[in-house]
C-alpha cells in the first residue's frame, strides 16, 4: 500500500501537538528572592553571581552548584579567552545552556524579557517585527 506508513497508538498519544489527556506544560517557578551562593565567592566571581542573580529570575536554589560553576568558568573566560580548553569552552557553553543563559534556551523554557513599554508607541503605534 503506497503512503505514509501508520503510526502507532501509543505515538499518538505521546507525540506533541496530538490530542492527549495528559496536561499541558506550564512555566518553570519563578524563584522568590535572591540566591545565595553555595560556597563563598570573592573576585569577579562574585561579581558575576551578582550580575547573573539580578536578572535570571527564572533560577531557584537547586540550581546554584551549577551556577556557581558556570561564574568560575566564565570568570576563566574573560581571563584566559582563546587559551581555554576546548573542554572547559564546552562546559561554560553546556552549563549557560541548562541555566537558560542563552537566547535559545530561554526560548525553549519559556521564558519572557521584563521590557518596559516603548514610548515611542503611544505616537506611531505598536511596531510589528
Amino acid at each position: 500500500m503506497k503512503g505514509r506508513k501508520p503510526k502507532a497508538n501509543f505515538l499518538k498519544l505521546v507525540t506533541p501537538g496530538t490530542h492527549s489527556k495528559r496536561p499541558k506544560r506550564v512555566a518553570a517557578p519563578v524563584a522568590a528572592g535572591q540566591l545565595q551562593p553555595p560556597y563563598r565567592l570573592s573576585g569577579r566571581v562574585a561579581e558575576i553571581w551578582r550580575e547573573i542573580v539580578a536578572v535570571a529570575d527564572w533560577l531557584g536554589p537547586a540550581d546554584r552548584y551549577k551556577l556557581a560553576g558556570f561564574c568560575v568558568l566564565q570568570a576563566q573566560f574573560e581571563e584566559m579567552g582563546r587559551a581555554m580548553l576546548p573542554s572547559q569552552i564546552s562546559a561554560w557553553r553546556g552549563l549557560a545552556s541548562d541555566l537558560a543563559l542563552d537566547p535559545i534556551a530561554r526560548l525553549r523554557l519559556g521564558v519572557t524579557q521584563k521590557s518596559e513599554p516603548d514610548p515611542a508607541d503611544k505616537f506611531l503605534g505598536p511596531r510589528i517585527y
